[in-house]
């Protein structure tokens, strides 16, 4: 079972790497792909104790072959994955890409749904990455947006853009107020929002809050 959940994952990521490879051929800066870039999210809720085997693996073949497709075209690259990390924990985990492929830096997910609670572990920082072209990044994902002193924690410290991994709309309330809430959270800490979402949804949000972007249709 574990071997067949890793064809998957390498399967996914020849997918991830021609959606990398169009993004340099348009000459991109940065490309953002959604949470649970490795697809691994359902197989691990399902195979928990397999799952902290098989996830080191899975995220390491992530980040050197989307790793090596970013650096052929110069790009900086987030990638997120469950990852089991030292203390044996899981931890929801996005990744910055240097243009040369290799790891910049890392954040845990620090607003984990109820779901996610009780097999995946809380972090409880919120780092933010100096670049020498692209400003100070920061990372949150997907849950993250409900709480507004996500963002606010990344902002004080001098993010100037924040890349935004998710699987959804994530936000407590009816019709588009999980859009604004991603609006709201641009505008009030005059922040860049790259927001990466499976299907409809990607888009790029101004500092005042306008969005400049936006992808339709499938993924």
């Amino acid at each position: 079972m574990p071997d067949e959940a890793l064809a998957a994952v390498e399967k996914n990521l020849t997918e991830l790497e021609k959606i990398v490879d169009w993004a340099g051929a348009a000459k991109c800066d940065a490309v953002v792909l959604p949470e649970d870039a490795a697809g691994l999210l359902n197989w691990v809720g399902a195979n928990e104790m397999l799952g902290k085997e098989v996830l080191p693996k899975a995220v390491r073949r992530m980040i050197e072959r989307l790793g090596a497709a970013g650096a052929r075209h110069s790009m900086y690259l987030v990638v997120c994955s469950d990852l089991t990390e030292s203390d044996g924990g899981i931890y929801n985990t996005a990744f910055l890409l240097g243009r040369n492929g290799r790891e910049i830096g890392r954040y845990h997910k620090v607003c984990p749904t109820w779901g996610d609670a009780g097999a995946r572990h809380r972090g409880n920082l919120f780092p933010v990455f100096p670049t020498p072209d692209l400003g100070t990044a920061g990372l949150l994902i997907c849950y993250d947006r409900v709480v507004p002193e996500t963002a606010h924690c990344l902002a004080l410290q001098g993010a100037d853009i924040l890349f935004f991994p998710t699987l959804g709309r994530a936000a407590i309330g009816d019709d588009d107020i999980g859009l604004q809430a991603l609006r709201v959270r641009a505008a009030e800490n005059f922040i860049w929002l790259v927001v990466a979402q499976s299907g409809s949804g990607a888009m790029i949000i101004s500092p005042q809050g306008k969005i400049i972007a936006r992808a339709e249709g499938l993924d």
